[in-house]
């Protein structure tokens, strides 16, 4: 049985798996994937890596930046957290493809599954910058990290 530990969330981002596993586990185990996924939503702030969408640990899910099934490794810096809409409408393209597709404007074309990431990563984009600014009206003494110089 393998003795994998997830990191807590107070923890550095820089945390890699191997710092986090009390003994190496094989690649493929479901504690090794299960680590990665845990660490890709760590680092990413508990947002999906597309869209943006806030994420638990029941609902990430991995997805390979580089696929599998076009030569990505299994490492956890290819691992990275996604809600499974954006995993599933992503599925064999590329980190940069899908980028690609989700940030420009739908057309008549574009299927629907990347139409619904585009407008889930627009809502949230702007309704994290609507909360930016109502923050500095109501609150001008609250300093936000991104504020200082």
């Amino acid at each position: 049985m393998e003795q994998v530990r997830c990191p807590p969330f107070g923890c550095s981002p820089r945390d890699t798996i191997m710092n986090n596993m009390s003994y190496p586990a094989p690649r493929n185990s479901k504690a090794y994937i299960k680590v990665c996924r845990q660490n890709a939503l760590h680092r990413q702030g508990g947002l999906c890596h597309y869209c943006d969408t806030p994420l638990t640990s029941e609902t990430v899910t991995a997805d390979h930046k580089h696929p599998r099934a076009k030569g990505g490794r299994h490492t956890s810096m290819n691992i990275a957290a996604a809600c499974s809409d954006c995993n599933n409408a992503k599925g064999n393209m590329t980190e940069g493809q899908f980028f690609k597709a989700v940030k420009k404007p739908p057309s008549a074309t574009t299927p629907f599954p990347i139409m619904l990431a585009w407008m889930r990563r627009k809502l949230n984009t702007q309704t994290k910058r609507s909360s930016r600014r109502l923050d500095k009206q109501f609150n001008p003494s609250v300093r936000r990290s991104s504020d200082v110089p």
